[in-house]
């Protein structure tokens, strides 16, 4: 960024939070629920949605949602030339209609289907790393701790839930490994999930639930720890799709959770309407 200001490093640090006009401006223009519990899990989603985005996403969204500055202006706050703003402008846009489309209450409010995909994008964006380690546990020592706790859990027969929340904390500092080493892309990240997805589908996850999950893991962690403590260069996978593949049995652990895990993927349901087109046409055909 060639400029940072100062709104903008308040947002970093947490000093400023969104402004209730700006998802309340953007509410307005969604349908309006059914009701008012409907109309606050709404807003609940735009705002978080938008606490979703880069400070410096978030400073344009609420420069052009709610200050409704000129672009002249927000190009010399941003240090950027007109047509270098207008670019980030765009670009934040697209950015929180990702987020937002990425948020079941969202979906559900304009009428928008669920996918697998939107659900593992969501699951990602939750566990995506906020820049900033912020214990004083190592990341390694944080990962192996909540695997171990997810592993007695299982063993305890705990409820998948209280599972499922070490085994996020596990994917958290795994993707903050997987940052410091400049390999953290969500849309990577969903892109390599919807794959295995599309080769595995659902029935192995299905079998064996949460526990199978936590042995998957488990499995990951322990090889991560071996090639670490060794100090060796691995034989096969390398240590980043490891910690890819921790993120990855978390998203699918939440998934199984919620109940989206069985949800269609994209390309199935593209599939499906090809197939109900065709069909309609065969029979008018046939008439």
């Amino acid at each position: 960024m060639q400029g940072v200001p100062e709104e903008i490093d308040r947002l970093e640090h947490g000093q400023v939070g969104v402004k209730p006009e700006t998802w309340a401006y953007l509410a307005e223009v969604l349908p309006e629920p059914e009701n008012d519990l409907a109309i606050e899990e709404l807003r609940n989603s735009i705002a978080t949605a938008i606490s979703r985005l880069s400070p410096r996403d978030k400073f344009i969204i609420e420069a052009s949602f709610y200050e409704r500055i000129s672009r002249r202006e927000l190009a010399e706050r941003l240090g950027y030339s007109r047509s270098g703003t207008q670019r980030l402008v765009d670009r934040a846009k697209q950015n929180l209609k990702d987020a937002l489309m990425t948020s079941k209450s969202v979906r559900d409010a304009i009428g928008a289907e669920n996918t697998w995909n939107l659900a593992a994008r969501e699951a990602l964006l939750d566990l995506a790393p906020t820049g900033v380690w912020s214990t004083e546990v190592e990341p390694l020592q944080a990962l192996d701790y909540h695997v171990e706790l997810a592993r007695r859990e299982v063993r305890d027969d705990v409820h998948d839930g209280v599972i499922l929340w070490d085994l996020e904390q596990a994917a958290m500092t795994a993707a903050v490994l997987l940052d410091e080493q400049e390999a953290w892309d969500v849309h990577e990240m969903e892109e390599l999930l919807v794959g295995k997805q599309a080769d595995y589908g659902c029935n192995n996850i299905l079998s064996f639930g949460m526990q199978g999950i936590v042995v998957r893991v488990s499995d990951k962690q322990a090889r991560l720890a071996n090639i670490l403590s060794k100090g060796a260069t691995p034989k096969n996978e390398s240590l980043i799709d490891t910690l890819k593949d921790i993120v990855g049995y978390a998203v699918v652990a939440r998934m199984l959770v919620e109940g989206t895990f069985v949800l269609p993927l994209e390309g199935d349901i593209e599939a499906l309407r090809a197939d109900l087109l065709d069909a309609v046409r065969q029979a008018k055909e046939g008439e």
